[in-house]
């Protein structure tokens, strides 16, 4: 509904909503502000952001004021001083959505757009998920709400019934998919012993996981350079590279001070990617000899050169919408997180499985560390610190 030009929404497209009467609907939703110390304003905004992941995404728009009063109701009236910080307000939505929101939501885009007279609207967008239906669990309560022609309204039993078994179909599908593949690496000559860690990764388009997809050998063809093209090694050494019944396979090993790293990718015919690698494991190094290492640059390197190589391929063959992500570490016991010189505890587990999460195919490079947030901290957890810090 709203044009994004190089990452801004021009106050045009404001205009374009009061020229036109863009009344509240399926779209969008407007709102004059938030006070965070009223517990329901804080619940309604939270309704306002599900009833969109929970049907086709939508703008929530803080900052305009609506007709509420005669026959037609819902049409932006006027542009109001919200009175709000929009850093700080970004903040506490985000910690909100994070404390009350089950499932977690898909990630959400903030903008400030500048208005006349000094003043500002507060844009927010917000996906359509596949893990719907979302519900706001705060404070003892729980509501599950969608949108409609008129507004949000809250789902009905059958509703919540149908949207919960569409979501663990495909859910199983993803995951049985998973289960596969990763018994079939632990069986491969890729584990070079029980200690040697891997991390492996898988993505999956929604389109299909919801229906039957079958790749051309010409799009696999294509899909194979741009997948060579996209690995972070420069150097290639007994590398293997063909496409199979399956898809595509390709080995590779590179000898870095003595470490032997590999990394194994796979494209399916079904346009699932599969992608294992011990990049971003270190041996025992310097003061903490006896603790071998996670690294944390090299495994953000790794997710983001897989998130982002992954989404131009499934640009190229024409893949959009919706994009699921996980990610498995093997044989992680007795490695710790390092970030610059600070280490975290040794992992206690031998295997660590992180949430599916939803990515659009159309996300920037900036989108890709806020979207894997929740899988860092998770490992950073699994490793003895508190959070997950960004380096800058």
């Amino acid at each position: 509904m709203l044009r994004v030009v190089e990452g801004q929404i021009p106050f045009s497209e404001i205009q374009r909503l009061f020229d036109e009467q863009v009344t509240e609907g399926y779209e969008v939703e407007y709102k004059q502000t938030v006070t965070f110390k009223d517990n329901e304003d804080v619940r309604e905004l939270l309704d306002d952001l599900v009833s969109f992941a929970n049907t086709n995404g939508g703008w929530l728009l803080i900052g305009i004021s609506e007709a509420n009063e005669g026959k037609k109701v819902g049409y932006p009236v006027e542009i109001v001083d919200h009175k709000l910080d929009f850093q700080d307000f970004k903040d506490r939505v985000e910690r909100s959505v994070a404390d009350n929101v089950k499932p977690r939501l898909p990630l959400l885009r903030f903008h400030n757009i500048s208005c006349p007279e000094s003043k500002s609207i507060i844009a927010i967008r917000v996906d359509s998920s596949t893990l719907r239906p979302h519900m706001v669990e705060r404070r003892g309560r729980i509501t599950c709400a969608r949108r409609n022609s008129t507004g949000k309204l809250p789902m009905d039993a059958f509703e919540l019934r149908e949207a919960i078994v569409k979501l663990d179909s495909v859910s199983e599908r993803f995951n049985a998919f998973v289960d596969s593949r990763l018994t079939q690496l632990l069986q491969s000559e890729f584990f070079v012993s029980p200690t040697h860690p891997v991390l492996c990764m898988h993505m999956a388009p929604l389109d299909s996981l919801e229906r039957e997809v079958s790749l051309t050998l010409e799009q696999l063809t294509q899909a194979n350079q741009m997948l060579r093209a996209g690995q972070e090694y420069d150097v290639h050494l007994d590398s293997i590279n063909s496409i199979n019944a399956e898809g595509i396979l390709s080995l590779r090993r590179l000898e870095v001070n003595h470490i032997n790293y590999k990394s194994i990718a796979q494209l399916f015919r079904t346009g699932w990617i599969q992608r294992s690698s011990s990049h971003p494991f270190s041996g025992k190094h310097g003061d903490n000899a006896d603790t071998p290492r996670i690294t944390r640059r090299k495994l953000v390197d790794t997710l983001t050169y897989f998130i982002n190589n992954n989404l131009r391929v499934y640009r190229a063959m024409n893949l959009q919408g919706e994009i699921w992500f996980t990610c498995t570490l093997y044989s992680v016991r007795h490695y710790a997180l390092i970030q610059g010189s600070d280490y975290g505890k040794p992992i206690k587990m031998d295997k660590l499985r992180l949430p599916i999460l939803t990515i659009q195919s159309d996300a920037n490079a900036k989108d890709y560390l806020k979207t894997l947030d929740p899988h860092l901290q998770l490992i950073a957890q699994a490793s003895g610190h508190w959070e997950f810090f960004h380096e800058e």
